[in-house]
């Protein structure tokens, strides 16, 4: 009978040992990334940061927010814009979760697949004075989009804390609607306002090449 409390203890200690190692296998990370990607035919910067936790080496999940935005275009629309000769822009942002598939982790130089999921918000930047209003229906700044974002990143460890990773993605989208009540040409070559796109729906499907640093347990 005395043997059945120290079995007891043993058991609860094995199970508490099991428990610490399995979180100590956890190993969290911070990821800060930026590059180029060209959106709508115009040059474009992005930076990311990701929060990402491994229970193996060759797998990790997180989180990452990423935000972006183009060059600025002179006159975008005919009529008061290019008149006046104001400049306008589209940024946008979006937070994904994240799961990613590490090859030959252990290698100072491996391979990793990163996949995003998530959804975000594109905003055109433009001032009133360029579009005229006569109906409020025509100018739609902002639209919503969903994402899906495979990668490809060569990853270098250059400390035990410190990694450095060289990306390639591509980034799919849903359609998005930006448009303007402006000043355009009909067939005949006569000026009247309507209802222009400020931009092509699909126009943030488009790859993008970029550089980033991560810090943590690898």
């Amino acid at each position: 009978m005395k043997k059945i409390p120290l079995l007891l203890a043993l058991a609860l200690l094995a199970g508490a040992q099991a428990q610490a190692q399995a979180q100590a296998h956890w190993r969290p990370s911070l990821a800060f990334a930026a590059g180029y990607n060209a959106l709508d035919q115009r040059d474009g910067l992005y930076a990311a940061a990701s929060l990402m936790a491994s229970p193996a080496r060759s797998v990790a999940f997180g989180l990452t927010y990423s935000g972006f935005a183009v060059e600025p275009r002179r006159g975008f629309l005919e009529g008061a814009g290019a008149a006046t000769g104001q400049e306008f822009g589209i940024e946008g942002s979006y937070l994904a979760a994240v799961g990613e598939l590490r090859l030959w982790p252990a290698r100072m130089v491996h391979v990793a697949l990163p996949l995003a999921v998530g959804a975000g918000v594109v905003h055109y930047k433009g001032t009133s004075s360029y579009v005229w209003n006569p109906s409020p229906t025509w100018n739609q700044f902002d639209d919503r989009f969903v994402l899906l974002e495979p990668a490809l990143e060569l990853r270098f460890y250059l400390f035990p804390f410190m990694r450095m990773d060289l990306r390639a993605s591509y980034r799919w989208t849903s359609e998005v609607e930006l448009t303007a009540a402006a000043y355009v040409r009909d067939e005949q070559g006569t000026m009247r306002v309507g209802r222009q796109d400020l931009a092509s729906p699909a126009f943030l499907r488009a790859p993008a090449f970029g550089i980033g640093f991560a810090f943590g347990k690898f």
